[in-house]
């Protein structure tokens, strides 16, 4: 596995905190030709952390929340 991407995006997430999470607005989606609106986490600095189906970006995409303490997973679907 190649650890350098890792190490790049956990710097790029690194001392982040979310500020609201939204869905992605119609504009966006007609911007982004993308059918599914997935969530959108902004930061406090303002950037944002959009999930997507694929790494080519073809639509938008589901996240899995998982929390190791409760034992539980749920999934962030789009709408």
């Amino acid at each position: 596995m190649d650890n350098k991407h890792v190490v790049r995006f956990s710097d790029m997430l690194k001392n982040k905190t979310v500020k609201f999470v939204r869905r992605l607005e119609e504009s966006e989606m007609e911007a982004l030709m993308w059918y599914k609106n997935p969530l959108v986490l902004v930061f406090q600095d303002n950037t944002q952390l959009i999930l997507q189906c694929d790494d080519e970006g073809n639509d938008g995409g589901a996240a899995i929340f998982y929390d190791s303490k409760q034992g539980t997973m749920e999934t962030i679907y789009t709408v």
